[in-house]
This record gives C-alpha cells, structure tokens and sequence, in this order.
C-alpha cells in the first residue's frame, strides 16, 4: 500500500471515531453522574471552588448527612476530588451563552470528548516510535488503532460523557508518553520526565485517586522488577531505583495530606462496612473487569499474540536480533504489569462499574500494537532452516496462518460486537430520549420562571437544580429531609428508587396536585454509558427511547393546584 492510500486510510479511520464519538453529543440531557459535574461546576464558577450549599440549595453526594465531605470553614464539598468539577466549569461556561437546552448539553460534554480524545492520540504517540524504522508501518498501526476504538462502544459511550474517565484517559496518556519514551526510546530527558509524570500524577490523584494508585503500583512494580534483575550491589540498585521511579515517591508524599481532606480514608473504610468485602466479591469483580475485557474490548486477540510470542522463543534469537527487539518486549512487558496492576487493583472496591477500568481498553489496543509488531520482527527474525528445533506453536506461527487467523479473530471480534455497533449507529441517527428529555422541556415551556419553583423528587436532583434553577429538595440521599419536609414543592418528580419515595408520597398527600404523564417509560436513569450484564443494579446502555407498556410504567409528574382567588361578588 502507497503512501497515499495510507495516509487516505488514517484520515478515514480517524473521522470515522470521531463521528462515532461526537455525533448527537447533545442528546439525551444528562443524567445523575454527569449533574454532579456540572453542578459542581457551576459553584466553581461562582465561588472558585465546589461549595456545597448557597442560598437554596445542597450539593452533596454520600450518605452521610453531611457528617463527613465538608469542610466546615470552607463549606467546599470534600467528598470527591475537584479537578473533574474545574473541568465541569469549562463546558458550563460555554453553555451559559446560549439558551437552548440541547445546546447546553453539547457544550458540557463537548471539553470531556475533546479532552479524551486527546489522551487517545497520546497512547498511540507513547508508543509510535517502535514503528519508526518500518516504512509506513506507523500509519498502518495508527489505522488499527482508530479501528480498534470505533469498535470499542464501551469506551465511545463513556467518551461522551461530562465525568472524569476521558481526564483520566488523559492524565494516562501524559504518563505513557514520558513513561515509555524516557525508559525505553530514550527520547524525553530525565528532566522532563520528572517534572511532566510527578505533575500529572497529582492531578491523577485529584481526578480519580484508584488510578493513581494502579500507575504508583505498576511502574513500582516494573521498576523494582529491572532492578533485582540488574547487576551491581543493592544499595546502588535501590539508589537507581528511587532516582527511575522518583516522579511515583514524590507525588505520593505530595497527595498524603489530601487524603485526609477528602476524607478517603474514612470514606473508603464505611463503604466497605456497608458492601460486601469479603474475598468472594473480590474474586466477582476481578471476574466482571476479565468478562468486560473480553467482550467489549481486545483481551482475547492480546493473549493469543502473547502466547504466539512465548511459542516464538525471542531469548534463543542470536544477541544482534534479539538487542533490536528489546525495546519492543519491554514496552510489552511493561503495559502487561501496569494492566495487571489495573486488574488487581480496581477491583479491589466493594462494587466495580465499568468507568472504574475504562482505562485498560485502550491499554490492551496498544499493547496489541507493539506485540504484533514483536511477532512480525520474530518472525522475520527466525532463522531459515530452524522450523524443526522449534515447538508446535512456534511452527504454527508463518505469515500465512498469521494473516488467516488475524482475519478469523477480527471477523469473530465484529460479529460479538455487532449488537452494540449497530445500536450505537441507530442513536447516531435517532434523537434517544429518557425521562427527564420529557418533563424538563414542559416545565421549561409552561412556566414562565421555573428558577421560582420548588421542585421535589428523589434521583438525580442536580439535574433539575441546573436545567430549572429551580430550588430542589429531597433527593437520592435526602441529607436535608426533615426541613424539606417542611416545605410543600409546586413540582414533585418521582422516579422508581426506592429510596425517599416514602417521603414524595407524604407530600403528595398533603396537598391537591394534578398528574401530568408522558408517554416514556419511567425507568431509574436518563441513561447510562454501561453495556455489562454486571453493572451494578442492572443498569444498562438504551440506544433507543422506551416508552411505556402500560399507563402505569408512564413517567409522572405532579403539579400543585394552585386555587384562584375569589371575587368580590363571590
């Protein structure tokens, strides 16, 4: 293939993740974990910093009751870290310009997609230089990569949210890249790769601190790994060591206070008081991440590769060939430890969803990359003549059988797949809508201020709190219940959790309120970006809008009969 044809290939592989990712970003109007974004955004905005209350209403999302995840002099929300919210204000700054609601939607997600995108092309760069030498090998591998993500719904569906898995993919790609190329292509100066992994590793920790742990303990382990098997006395292997893995050892004495400002510590321990931690949900959740892995992105064609690779014998290669392969291994091996870590890790929570690992798809796609560039240069490498010393699986491996069975793997991949493509391009060309697209747009349209309303519900109340302005009370955790019992809402918006629906009910029948159904289905999210059969409340991805079977699976909502006054006649 010309370069032409390459370069046309890249471009159109490239355009076609980005429409998968970026087409219809404004549909549907976001749900509960996206609010808790932008709403936080919005403070920051205001006040510098995620505050948790202002004049009506709280952001707070633990079960607490604000007993913990506050700072009592500042009032900033220390229940999460905040570069996700800081993040949040960029896209609520953008969306304050304009009126619609679609619009504003699109503009809040649009700096996440952007931002994970971004981390993408730097997991391919981490790793670009091992193709340097082959002509046009770089841009083939770009067009695997672009292809292995468009197939990737998963990960499309989570890049389309406002929440912090794309800053994570960044802060990821930013490591990769000093990672690999200080150790192993020796193309970033100690220096800077210092300065750039001890910086992101901090505000990795200020995003999603598990992520932080998973690259601490990946590299230790790799690092540590190099160093016994090193030659020299232990203590100038020790000394190497701290001075190669310097950015990990600086940056963990730099968060250690922050873990006790935000509370992990004490969060991390009633959470797993109340979840079962015992070693059988473990093993569950190391379960869910390989299921996940193995379904929705590339594990099964990276432990083949990795198998062909063993079978291949790259240690018995002749000491010229097997020096030029090195670098390739040690990227390998090093991207096998750090997905490991990831695996052991994560799971180690007392409940796992998909976002948790988001991160190890693309880990896989480009250890696929380097490896079967391995496999390529091995094969190349294997001396003619030698096919009878070598082992079953090594004679198995030739270009003919390679190019056969990439084809059947590819083709298998595609046809498991195929249920997610085809939705995702169905939404691609359908407006989705959940339930809050339906009562949103008709309290926007009947009341002429909803910022004066008082809307109750119990789920998802930022939602309402950033598209209303309303003052919304209850909520999923109710952390003010007994004084927003108090108050009689002119909107009530029940949704079906089970929690504080006891509540709704008590103040619907304190009062005569009219019921407005729509004909969607009342259903516990908006939407969601999860696809696994696992995913905790059996919460999944809809591609097209359920409306409801029966009067009864209708969304309601409750309006308030506000009585006229009477004439004077009267």
């Amino acid at each position: 293939m010309n370069r032409f044809a390459l370069d046309t290939s890249l471009v159109m592989a490239a355009v076609l993740f980005l429409t998968l990712v970026l087409t219809n970003l404004s549909y549907p109007l976001i749900w509960e974990d996206e609010s808790d974004s932008v709403m936080f955004g919005q403070r920051v905005l205001r006040y510098g910093f995620p505050k948790v209350h202002d004049e009506r209403n709280t952001l707070y999302g633990l079960k607490e009751k604000l007993e913990i995840g506050v700072d009592p002099d500042t009032d900033a929300y220390t229940g999460a870290p905040w570069v996700n919210y800081y993040v949040a204000a960029i896209g609520v700054g953008l969306a304050e310009r304009v009126d619609d609601i679609y619009e504003k939607t699109l503009r809040l997600r649009l700096p996440y997609s952007l931002i994970g995108i971004t981390g993408l092309a730097l997991f391919f760069f981490s790793v670009a230089p091992a193709f340097k030498n082959q002509t046009g090998s770089r841009r083939r591998a770009g067009v695997v990569f672009l292809l292995m993500l468009s197939i990737s719904t998963s990960l499309i569906l989570h890049l389309r949210e406002a929440r912090y898995y794309p800053i994570v993919i960044l802060f990821y790609g930013v490591l990769l890249y000093h990672f690999i190329g200080h150790h192993f292509f020796a193309r970033i100066s100690y220096a800077r790769y210092n300065a750039a992994s001890f910086v992101t590793l901090f505000l990795l920790f200020n995003t999603f601190y598990p992520s932080f742990g998973v690259w601490c303990a990946g590299t230790s382990v790799y690092l540590g790994l190099r160093a016994l098997r090193s030659e020299g006395r232990i203590q100038d292997r020790a000394l190497r060591l701290a001075k190669e893995n310097a950015p990990v050892f600086l940056a963990t004495a730099a968060v250690l206070p922050l873990l006790f400002y935000f509370d992990f510590a004490l969060q991390a321990g009633r959470w797993f008081d109340q979840h079962d931690s015992t070693l059988g949900a473990y093993g569950m959740n190391l379960w869910v991440v390989f299921y996940n892995m193995m379904r929705f992105e590339f594990l099964a064609p990276a432990l083949l590769l990795k198998i062909l690779i063993v079978a291949m014998r790259p240690g018995q290669l002749p000491a010229e060939q097997h020096k030029a392969v090195q670098p390739l291994m040690r990227v390998s091996n090093f991207l096998a430890i750090l997905l490991l870590c990831y695996w052991v890790v994560v799971t180690r929570s007392p409940f796992i969803f998909e976002r948790y690992f988001l991160t190890m798809g693309p880990l896989i796609s480009i250890m696929i990359l380097i490896d079967g560039n391995l496999l390529v240069r091995l094969m190349r490498a294997r001396p003619t003549g030698s096919a009878t010393s070598l082992p079953a699986a090594a004679k198995f491996v030739n270009p003919r059988n390679m190019l056969a069975l990439t084809g059947l793997t590819a083709a298998a991949l595609f046809f498991v797949r195929l249920p997610e493509i085809e939705g995702r391009l169905y939404e691609m060309r359908h407006q989705y809508k959940g339930p809050a697209d339906y009562y949103i747009p008709y309290i926007l349209e009947k009341y002429e201020h909803p910022e004066e309303l008082v809307v109750a519900t119990n789920y998802a109340e930022p939602v309402l709190m950033y598209y209303l302005g309303s003052h919304v009370t209850i909520g999923y955790y109710a952390t003010n219940l007994e004084s927003d019992l108090e108050i009689q809402p002119d909107i009530i918006v029940p949704r079906p959790w089970k929690q504080q629906i006891n509540a709704l009910e008590i103040l619907v029948a304190r009062v005569p309120y009219t019921v407005k159904s729509f004909e969607v289905k009342n259903q516990m999210t908006n939407n969601i970006p999860a696809l696994s059969p696992y995913a905790p409340g059996g919460l999944r991805h809809r591609y097209k809008t359920v409306l409801a079977a029966t009067p009864r699976e209708q969304t309601k909502i409750f309006e308030r009969v506000v009585e006229e006054p009477r004439s004077r006649d009267n």
